[in-house]
Order: C-alpha cells, then sequence, then structure tokens
C-alpha cells in the first residue's frame, strides 16, 4: 500500500510510513461482497391456464377504444377456454382471470358497439 505522504511502498499493516515517519490512515479491509442478488417479485410458477391469462389480457387492452371491437369477443372465447380447463384440471388456477376476461370482453362488446352506432348515426345526420 503506497504511502499518502511520500509514496514509498509499504506494509498495510504498519500505523506510520518507516520512510517519512507519517502515520498511516489504516484502511479495515471490506469483507467481499457477494453481487446483489435480486429481489424475486414472486416464485416463477410454469403457466398452467394460458386461456385465463389470454383473456384477461384481451379484456385490459380491450378497453382501448375500438380496439375492443376486436379483443372484447377474444376476451369472452378465451375466458370460456379457460374456465373450461379450470373444471377439468382443479389444481390449475386461473379462474379468476378467465372470469374477469369474460366480464370485461362483454361490457367492451357493448360499450364499443354503442360506440359505433354514435358514431355512424352521427355521420347519417351531418351527411344526411
Amino acid at each position: 500500500m503506497p504511502c499518502p505522504s511520500c509514496g514509498d511502498e509499504q506494509a498495510a499493516d504498519l500505523q506510520s510510513c518507516p520512510k517519512c515517519s507519517e502515520k498511516s490512515e489504516r484502511r479495515a479491509r471490506r469483507p467481499a461482497q457477494a453481487p446483489p442478488r435480486e429481489v424475486p417479485l414472486g416464485p416463477k410458477l410454469p403457466l398452467k391456464n394460458p386461456r385465463a391469462l389470454s383473456a384477461f389480457r384481451c379484456g385490459v387492452y380491450g378497453l382501448i377504444p375500438f380496439v375492443g371491437l376486436l379483443l372484447g369477443p377474444l376476451a369472452v372465447l378465451f375466458g370460456i377456454l379457460g374456465l373450461r380447463h379450470v373444471k377439468s384440471n382443479p389444481a390449475d388456477k386461473g379462474a379468476s382471470h378467465a372470469i374477469a376476461g369474460i366480464v370485461l370482453g362483454a361490457m367492451e362488446l357493448v360499450a364499443n358497439w354503442l360506440g359505433l352506432m354514435f358514431v355512424l348515426h352521427g355521420l347519417a345526420t351531418v351527411i344526411g
């Protein structure tokens, strides 16, 4: 370890430099640190009911106006398939995602079709 005053190499355990008698600061050795661990957000489980998760995702993304015209029916379809999977394999989870997908998909169908009808009615009154 070099002396901070004269730069001469000295042993790390000396209190002062043998060349210039400058007191050296003893640096405590830090224990070797392990690399930081990633904090797990939860156990990574294999996806057992992808239909239910697809229903939920279609239902959520279908909340974008007019995207629900396409994703609403898909959410309902995947939700029904996901519920059937849960009934045949009760150990697999996903019933709540499937139900949420069915409910959101049905609401999106109604809301988007009503919105489309209002737009078309407005265009018909402006043009005609």
